[in-house]
Formats: C-alpha cells, structure tokens, sequence
C-alpha cells in the first residue's frame, strides 16, 4: 500500500521509493507469476507495480496467473469483492490501454474435458500465438485495435477437426478504448 501511496504524491522527491519499492516487489514475485501465492496479493502486488515497471514479462506473469485462478462462473472464489479486485488488477496488468489479451480454453466437444497441447493462433493487427495447458486453457497478449481471425492445431492430429460450433473459428473485433 505504501506504493501506491507514494505514486499518488507524483513529485520527484517520491521517484527513487517507487522505483526501490516495485523492484522489491518483482523480487518477491513467485515462478507462477502471483504473490504469496494468492488471488488478493497478486492482485494488489499488480495494481501497485504495474505503473512503475516496463518489464512485460512480469505483467504477463500476474495476468496469466490471475486468469488461472478465474472460476468457471468468471469470478474469483465467488466474492464479488475479490473479484473487482482481480478485474481492476488485470486492467492495470495491460501493455497499454488499447492492447488486450485473448484468453480462453479449448474443450473437446463429444466429452466436454479440457484438451491439452492445441496450438491457437491469431492473425491481424497484432499476431499472436499460445499453447493450451494440461487444463486446456490459453492467453495470448499485447493485441492491439484491429480485426483478428483465431486457428487451432494439435500436433498429433495435425488439424483439429473444428465443426461450425467452434467459437474460435469466428472473426471478432478489437476496438481501441480509450
């Protein structure tokens, strides 16, 4: 909280605790990309850095694992609280206000579980590209204003069969916010 606070002041005399505090911060960042291994703490750990720092890796790594810790209702742990938290975290977690990030999870349609390995590519204004996990979820970030269209492979199969119900098959928009 302290940085925060600091970052509101906005003077010079504030610049070199900022800075210290985020670096202090990204050290304690865990391999999965949270805090203390929780949803609240990374949450605030994000909202704090994120004006601070230029290091995509490191917004990327708290977007994804906050993205992982989403329930399938779309909330986290079912608290409203928690969950503008979260929201309000991943909005500062952004390259920028016009870049977003796809996120999604890929599920066999006959059985309804999770499928792991897909590869899903977008193309458009920004190209990108990601790997499903053993969850079947994926993310696919720093994509800017434009049209895009999305593909998915498996290896194995060399071609995912996608029938007409396939969502990512679709053309979507990503319009610029301000």
């Amino acid at each position: 909280m302290a940085l925060l606070a600091l970052q509101t002041a906005g003077d010079a005399s504030t610049t070199t605790a900022v800075r210290v505090l985020a670096g202090w911060l990204r050290q304690r960042q865990g391999a999965d990309g949270g805090w203390q291994g929780g949803v609240y703490p990374t949450a605030l750990s994000l909202i704090a850095v994120a004006p601070a720092i230029s290091d995509q890796t490191v917004r990327a790594a708290a977007s994804a694992y906050l993205v992982a810790q989403q329930g399938a209702s779309g909330s986290w742990q079912d608290d409203p609280f928690l969950t503008a938290i979260a929201l309000r975290a991943l909005g500062a977690g952004s390259a920028s206000p016009a870049a977003a990030t796809l996120t999604g999870k890929v599920i066999d349609q006959g059985t309804n579980l999770p499928l792991s390995g897909v590869s899903v590519s977008v193309t458009g204004a920004s190209p990108g590209s990601a790997t499903s996990g053993g969850d079947g979820r994926f993310s696919i970030g720093n994509l800017g204003a434009g049209a895009y269209s999305a593909q998915v492979a498996r290896a194995a199969t060399r071609g995912l069969h996608c029938p007409t119900a396939c969502s990512l098959a679709r053309r979507w928009t990503r319009a610029a916010s301000r």
